[in-house]
């Protein structure tokens, strides 16, 4: 079984407060430490949580859902997708959910801990520049 707990050395020296990520002033990129409780997933139906991308090599299953933490200063919805998924939910890998039971259960089983009320814990945020606008995506005035 994968360790309960996933551990990422950031060097990052202090805890951030989640209404300073909501300012008008956001470092961006940057990363933050926050001591947070997760309060919501989504899509709640976890079996979504997969979806299936064309690479280069083949079709690929990748992580896409977005969890709500909550300190005492307010709420932030933090999209988890991707690398960050693979840190998230560690020793569980992406896979058609409604195929896969076992994945399926171990996630649940996890979710079903962060969301208890009493659940706190420390949460590595990153946050990243829009994508770069692509020719012919300029908006109409």
């Amino acid at each position: 079984l994968p360790p309960p707990v996933t551990t990422v050395n950031q060097k990052i020296r202090f805890v951030t407060a989640i209404r300073h990520l909501q300012g008008s002033y956001v470092p961006c990129p940057g990363r933050f430490l926050l001591r947070a409780k997760v309060t919501a997933v989504f899509p709640e139906d976890i079996r979504r949580w997969c979806k299936p991308v064309n690479e280069s090599n083949g079709v690929a299953w990748h992580y896409f859902f977005s969890i709500t933490l909550a300190d005492a200063t307010g709420q932030q919805e933090v999209v988890v997708a991707r690398e960050e998924a693979k840190y998230f939910l560690r020793g569980i890998p992406a896979s058609n959910l409604e195929e896969n039971k076992t994945s399926l259960r171990l996630i649940k089983k996890r979710v079903a801990k962060l969301l208890k009320a009493e659940s706190w814990g420390m949460f590595m945020v990153r946050s990243y520049p829009p994508p770069e606008e692509e020719e012919g995506d300029e908006e109409f005035e």
